[in-house]
């Protein structure tokens, strides 16, 4: 199995990931969120309301882990990497999250103006793809 070709797969197949952070007592904290992967720009992108604990979380130490969540089987990819706010728009990308999720129309239509959009910076992800397929990618 081609290690890029699945990284490439599961990232445009899967829709959630489970993100990681750090919160102010130093304690980690997940929670999944959905996601799109953009080849162009090598960038994981969420987002999220400007008052959520993350926004705050990720101000305060950019530095996040996440997984994807895969819906059946157990092909998945991993990554640390760097998050900041966007230079992008929600409305920008709005087309890559309703391709994954098509609910997630109705969410930018009724909070897109109110939603902060994020992403992640890596460079180097692991990448399972069955129990005896795995392997890593430098980005």
């Amino acid at each position: 199995m081609n290690i890029r070709e699945s990284f490439e797969r599961i990232m445009s197949e899967q829709s959630n990931m489970a993100l990681a952070t750090v919160t102010s007592d130093g304690v980690p904290d997940v929670r999944v969120v959905n996601f799109c992967w953009r080849a162009d720009t090598g960038r994981v992108y969420f987002s999220t309301f400007p008052d959520n604990d993350k926004v705050r979380e990720i101000e305060a130490d950019p530095h996040v882990a996440f997984t994807t969540v895969p819906a059946a089987g157990n092909a998945h990819v991993r990554g640390k990497g760097v998050c900041r706010r966007s230079a992008l728009t929600i409305s920008e990308i709005a087309g890559d999250f309703i391709r994954k999720v098509p609910a997630y129309r109705g969410t930018v239509e009724r909070f897109g103006d109110q939603l902060v959009l994020f992403e992640i910076e890596f460079h180097e992800a692991s990448v399972t793809i069955d129990l005896a397929h795995s392997g890593t990618l430098k980005l």
